[in-house]
């Protein structure tokens, strides 16, 4: 039996002074969040987080180090178990350099896995890299004048748009249309607005040939966070909306200062609250944290899309979900919220996992995007 890392719970201080200047010229009060200095994977993933561990990360194999909650099932405390917990240390160069590294191993993996069952191209438009993901065969699209489009998550700092394949996939099949995933430039080297640029670019190409009434826009995590942003973008633009819109556990405030981030501390099972927190300023850098495009929890939902918005229980972001929904819902927006009570960051599919509290919240948001884009 592999012993359980400690949880080595240091305060660090974050002088938010030089990056995270408003507008008013004030800064924004120092916070402080605690550390993970340990992080647990899986021993399948012993290999490839050699790449962690030779950029200083103090890696242990095995279970997740936090204890899942006793109301979740059996299945989905054995899904918590395997969850990876992520550094996302973007004030370290080295570290930063090898998650990246790391998360393209598993990337890539995915891809060649499922590039056999799927065509998967990519295609420029208006000079974004953009990949298209189409099921083959029987499940070739029903809906050819119909298309989703993927913002992926990873902290404004990691990943690309191959990530969670096998989830884009599955919404692929579920709907009977091609999913497209964008690529956006990453923090810290490209801080905001480089990436909600590039979503727009990216979305304007694809409704020119689709339609706005066609697509539905869905994110995860900082995916999610940059779908809000988008949207919120489109509407300052007076560009047309899409059908229907899922932001799920959307990192949607630079400020950190949601109930559950402050709450949970180190029992997220997956993100590590420094960690994140590092990661959103280098984001928000240069800019006011608290501007609407750069912290959507902070918008103006009036006259939005319908929304489906998600979160966990057991996650730091899951304030930035329920905010978003009460406001956009008291300024008349469509808003549907769902709460998995429990679970943890992005805990919505893949499809056919065997795992209730994944499939059941998965199902209602194929459900909600049939309805929205009339499938």
């Amino acid at each position: 039996m592999i012993e359980k890392a400690p949880l080595l719970k240091r305060m660090l201080a974050v002088p938010m002074l030089a990056g995270l200047i408003g507008s008013s010229g004030a800064a924004i009060a120092e916070e402080r969040f605690l550390e993970r200095e340990t992080f647990t994977l899986t021993v399948q993933l012993k290999t490839v987080g050699k790449i962690l561990e030779d950029a200083g990360v103090d890696i242990v194999y095995g279970p997740n180090s936090v204890a899942p909650p006793e109301g979740i099932s059996a299945a989905a405390k054995k899904a918590w178990a395997a969850l990876p917990q992520l550094p996302l240390q973007a004030y370290d160069a080295k570290q930063l350099a090898a998650t990246r590294k790391f998360m393209g191993v598993l990337e890539q993996a995915a891809y060649e896995k499922l590039s056999k069952v799927y065509e998967i191209e990519d295609r420029e438009i208006n000079g974004v890299m953009t990949q298209w993901t189409t099921p083959k065969g029987p499940k070739a699209p029903k809906h050819k004048n119909k298309v989703m489009i993927f913002i992926h998550g990873g902290g404004m700092v990691v990943n690309t748009r191959k990530t969670q394949l096998k989830f884009q996939a599955d919404v692929a099949d579920s709907h009977g249309i091609k999913v497209v995933s964008i690529e956006y430039p990453l923090a810290p080297e490209h801080p905001y607005p480089a990436a909600v640029n590039d979503l727009v670019k990216a979305y304007q190409g694809i409704i020119k040939e689709y339609g706005a009434e066609n697509t539905g826009l869905f994110g995860t995590s900082a995916g999610g966070g940059l779908t809000l942003a988008t949207l919120l973008r489109l509407k300052v633009d007076g560009l047309p909306l899409p059908a229907a819109s899922a932001p799920i556990s959307p990192e949607a405030d630079m400020t950190a200062s949601g109930f559950l981030f402050k709450a949970l501390g180190l029992n997220d099972p997956i993100l590590p609250p420094y960690g994140t927190y590092s990661a959103v300023r280098t984001y928000a850098k240069g800019s006011d944290p608290r501007d609407p495009l750069v912290s959507p929890v902070f918008g103006d939902y009036t006259g939005m899309t319908p929304m489906f918005l998600f979160c966990g229980s057991s996650e730091l972001l899951g304030s930035d979900a329920i905010r978003v929904a009460a406001n956009a819902r008291a300024q008349g927006a469509d808003v549907t919220l769902y709460v998995n009570d429990g679970m943890w960051h992005v805990s919505l599919g893949p499809n056919g996992t065997g795992v209730p509290e994944l499939q059941q919240p998965y199902d209602e948001l194929i459900k909600f995007f049939k309805k929205h884009l009339v499938i």
